[in-house]
Formats: C-alpha cells, structure tokens, sequence
C-alpha cells in the first residue's frame, strides 16, 4: 500500500478486495480528515457477520458509531479518569508493578530471558489492577494460561494472516486452512470470554455500591445506578466484551511496543549509550522514573517516538465506514464503504519524514536539544475511536522502559542477537524474538 501510494495513486486510494470497495487512506492529511474532521461519517465499523457471530458487535471495539457507542466511550473515558489517568496515582501503581517485576528478572540470573514473553505479563498486571481489581504474581498458572489464550488472539503468526484474509473475504470461512484458523479464534475469543465472565459474577456477588474498585464495579453500578437515558447500553455482553477488549488492548499494544524498544537499542549501540547517560544523569539507579522528569530526558522521548514510527503496531488500524454518503478530499465516498486507516504509510510519508526507512531519533530533536513531539505519528488512532487507554500506555511505556535500563544492562543471549529485521505481522505487528541477558546493576 505504501507503494502504490507513493508511485501512483497518493492520499485517497480506492481498491477492490473480494465483491467490495475498500478506500485507503495513505497519508496524515487523508485520514485527520476523514477520521477528525468527518468523524461522525467515517467512525462506523463494517458489518462483518462472520467474525461479529464471536462477540455480538458488542465491546469498544467492534461496536458500530451512533449513540449507545458515545455512551461507552464517555463511561470509558471517565473511569479511567477516576481512577488517576494522568495522575501520580497511576504512575503510582505502575512504578509498584515495574519494581515487582525488576524483582522477578532478577531471580533469572544469569539465565536469558524470553522479554517478549515477560513484558507482556508485566504490562498485563497493570491492566489486570485496573479493570479486575487483581494483582497476579508472575508465573501464577491462572495468569499464565489466561495470558498465553490472550496473545494468541493477536499475536499468533499462524493465524494473523489467514485471520486477516478472512476478515475481508467470509466465504474462505469453509476452506480448510482458514476454516481451522477461525476455529481456533472462535476458542480462544469464547475461553477469554468465559474467563471474564467468571470475574464479573464474583464482582455481582459481592458488589458494593459505596466501594468500586475497578472496570467492571464501575460497570455493575453504570448498569443499576446510571442514567436512565443511557442504562440499556449498558448489557452483560457488552460488559464482558468491553472488559476483554481492554485487556487484551491494554496488554497488547504496551508490551509489543517495549519489546521493540528492547531491540532497537540491541540494533543501534550508540543511541542505547546516550539514553543510559540520560537516565543516569536524571535518575541514577534507584529513583522512580515520573512522567514530569520526561523534559529532561528528551533523547529518551525521541527514541520511543520514533519507534512507534518505524514499528506500527496496528499498521492498517481497525477497518471503518461510512455512516452516510461524504465528500473527501474531491472524491466521493458512498455510504457503507470500507476505510483502512494506512498508519504505516502515514509513519513512511517521506513527505514527512525524509529517508523514512532509516531508524533515526535525532529528527525528533530540535536545534535546541528539545525533544519535539509530532502529531503525525498516531500508533493508537485519532478521531473518534483512538484508544481509550492511549495516556496509561504512554506512562507505562515510558516509566517501564526507563526502569528496564535504570536497572539492567541488556545484551543479546546469543551471537544471533534480536533485530528489527525480524518480525511477526498478524493482527500486531511484533518482534519475532526478544531474548536478552540481563546484568543488574548492583
């Protein structure tokens, strides 16, 4: 796609995939308009009967745009505002989970260690906090076989493709190969939902209306106590759902996004060396890492920027539609057409980022020594449907990679180090492997 955006067709591109239109949108110009300034026409979900059989088009997610979507995202937003989104609090909780998991790296000694695996517990025990009101201990079989089923969903390089595939062409749904890969979702996808389902009896068990702790008791109280105009969005299915989708969200994007962090300063010694200066100078190697000490480590900043850059995670982002009938950028786009977000073209513009292959943080360093911050790279979307849980995946990108570096040198395991060359595209875009060791600094 970027291509052909590039070569030939530029911002708005139409395709034909299967017996349907789909418009890419390739550039940041396409999509802020489209997804910001159309948002209420271009902010609908495709219908998919297929894959809707799995969940009902109910959660976050797969829920189509219109009023009962508004009032999920509103309750979303002010839940996670509650509970210290932004705030000390937050940062509070996921200094104390960064430290537990320093602990269990250390038990590893001198044993390489699967970081790709790991971190994805570790930022899982945030999210877990957060809408279970549960902490798990690293290796406790329940978060384990929970967390395996989890990852599978996006993260299986089986499947992602097929899956993929599937998703635009439904009739593949009864070929061997992709009927066995939808097979496999539809367990997993009804494993996870059971699991949820099984915490959110416990939590109706035992709900008090004077005590919310997490998701799903603010959920519980929305559903009995709330508005009465908005109450009957509020269902069983979309509570498990929305539950399961910021879980898996939750945990999905962070730790990916750290594992390749991880890998970038394997691949490019140099700058790994200016960013334990920085954090040495900043922090030493006992202080907490906070989000009001990030001016001062604008390098830091510059190398997670620009890895969101080069490594889109989601790089077509989750499909939209048209809700009606809309003109974009000269083009008409009929009501009910398919929109993929191109956010890795959007990130490879090299209108905007000149030689957008190369790894290079430095562009994101003014004259000065700033660290700049850029609108135009959007890992977690923008309009309507961007990630509700960008600002606690920002702190704990931050604070947590900090902390790995405040506390490790990292150095491959093997001679055939990780790189950023290898890599697992399914529905997540990942490194194929992050096997370190670890050296603490005593």
């Amino acid at each position: 796609m970027k291509r052909w955006s590039e070569e030939k067709y530029g911002d708005v591109m139409s395709i034909k995939i299967g017996f349907q239109n789909v418009v890419v949108l390739n550039t940041y110009e396409a999509v802020s308009q489209a997804l910001v300034k159309q948002g209420a026409t271009f902010s609908d979900r495709p219908r998919r009967p297929l894959l809707s059989k799995l969940t009902g088009n109910d959660g976050i997610v797969s829920m189509p745009y219109g009023d009962d979507f508004k009032a999920q995202k509103h309750f979303g937003l002010k839940f996670l505002r509650e509970k210290g989104m932004g705030r000390k609090q937050m940062e509070d909780l996921i200094n104390a989970e960064g430290d537990q998991f320093v602990e269990f790296l250390r038990s590893f000694g001198n044993t390489p260690v699967n970081m790709k695996k790991y971190l994805y517990w570790l930022t899982s025990n945030v999210i877990s906090q957060t809408a279970l009101g549960k902490r798990f201990e690293y290796g406790d079989p329940e978060f384990v076989d929970m967390l395996e089923t989890m990852s599978l969903l996006f993260g299986d390089s089986k499947d992602g493709n097929k899956l993929g595939i599937l998703n635009l062409f439904e009739y593949l749904a009864y070929v061997p190969p992709f009927a066995a890969a939808l097979e496999r979702l539809r367990k997993r996808t009804k494993k996870i939902l059971a699991t949820m389902q099984s915490y959110i009896d416990d939590h109706k068990a035992k709900f008090n209306p004077n005590h919310l702790v997490d998701f799903i008791d603010a959920y519980i109280f929305e559903q009995r106590l709330g508005k009465a105009k908005t109450k009957s969005a509020f269902t069983d299915n979309q509570m498990k759902v929305y539950t399961r989708d910021m879980f898996v969200a939750g945990s999905e994007t962070s730790s990916s996004t750290l594992s390749w962090l991880l890998v970038f300063c394997l691949d490019n010694p140099e700058y790994y060396k200016i960013i334990e200066k920085e954090i040495e100078d900043v922090f030493g190697f006992s202080g907490n890492p906070t989000m009001s000490k990030r001016e001062d480590l604008p390098f830091t900043c510059a190398f997670i920027q620009e890895a969101m850059r080069v490594k889109t995670l989601a790089p077509t982002a989750a499909q939209h539609s048209t809700s009606e009938t809309s003109e974009l950028m000269g083009y008409i786009i009929p009501k009910g057409t398919t929109i993929i977000p191109n956010l890795e073209g959007v990130h490879m513009d090299a209108k905007t980022w000149p030689n957008p292959e190369v790894f290079n943080p430095r562009r994101h360093i003014n004259e000065n020594g700033k660290f700049v911050a850029s609108n135009k790279i959007i890992p977690f979307g923008i309009g309507a449907r961007f990630c509700l849980g960008e600002s606690l995946a920002r702190v704990e990108i931050f604070v947590f990679f900090v902390k790995i570096l405040q506390k490790f040198k990292i150095r491959p395991a093997n001679a055939q180090h990780p790189s950023a060359d290898h890599e697992i595209r399914s529905f997540v875009t990942s490194p194929k492997e992050c096997l370190l060791s670890l050296i603490y600094r005593s």
